[in-house]
């Protein structure tokens, strides 16, 4: 039927692309589909999905046929348990160098590179961190516990944030147990200060950051690793399995 007698009909038609059939010799369909183009706003809610953000509303995307083959990158390299220890698959396949602060350290890929402002950056991948840092301050806690539960602690005040942080959601909160001490570790997400209205339910966060924190010896010792959206997406995994391999060894006072 021409479509000046049906508009609404030609228009839908316009609006969306035809999988072809495949069929058999027999004739008998194997695979059909309709494809809808992608809106901008789906394409910022697969964004936001990558970051582990959770979202005020999210869309249900069409899955695809045929899943692709997952590569290797810096970010899916090493692997770690509940304590930090690098599991045993790894150990003869990724190498790593100790960056050290104090009787702080933490582990990250050899070839990584640590720039003067404190940034991290792979040979291939490029940018993975804007910044990784170290801080330690005296305290009058024993443990960390002492500040509660891992959830209730008010991060920015208990462990000297930068005050730009008091935004940011805490997306997880957990605690890990390594060599004796307790650590807790969060995932924070700063949201924007300025979203598209239509899209404000999909709004990426500005920042991803990073913490582990302890206590050791009287002294309050917090790794903060602050990334980008876009360093998130590349070198995420490895990111969070690097706040794994923080630890605070015993000063020679109390050794």
């Amino acid at each position: 039927m021409p479509c000046a007698k049906r508009p609404n009909f030609c228009q839908m038609l316009s609006s969306l692309a035809i999988v072809v059939v495949i069929t058999e010799a027999h004739g008998r369909p194997l695979q059909h589909s309709i494809v809808i183009p992608a809106s901008p706003r789906r394409t910022l809610l697969r964004h936001a999905l990558a970051l582990g953000v959770p979202l005020a509303a999210t869309a249900t995307l069409p899955r695809p046929s045929c899943a692709a083959q997952p590569t290797r990158n810096a970010a899916e390299l090493p692997q770690f348990d509940a304590e930090g220890k690098l599991l045993t698959a790894y150990d003869e396949e990724t190498d790593f160098q100790v960056i050290r602060s104090g009787a702080a350290s933490v582990r990250i890929l050899s070839g990584w590179t640590q720039g003067a402002d404190s940034s991290l950056a792979d040979p291939v991948m490029g940018a993975a961190a804007s910044r990784l840092a170290f801080s330690k301050t005296p305290t009058s806690l024993a443990n960390i516990s002492e500040l509660g539960r891992a959830e209730q602690v008010q991060v920015t005040s208990a462990f000297g944030l930068d005050s730009e942080l008091v935004r940011a959601d805490m997306v997880a909160a957990s605690k890990r147990l390594a060599d004796g001490v307790l650590y807790y570790e969060y995932d924070l997400a700063l949201p924007a200060k300025e979203c598209v209205p239509e899209l404000a339910t999909a709004c990426l966060p500005q920042q991803v950051t990073l913490l582990s924190c302890c206590v050791r010896d009287k002294v309050l010792h917090v790794l903060q690793v602050d990334i980008s959206p876009s360093q998130w997406r590349r070198a995420g995994q490895a990111l969070k399995n690097l706040r794994s391999t923080f630890v605070v060894q015993a000063t020679a006072q109390s050794a």
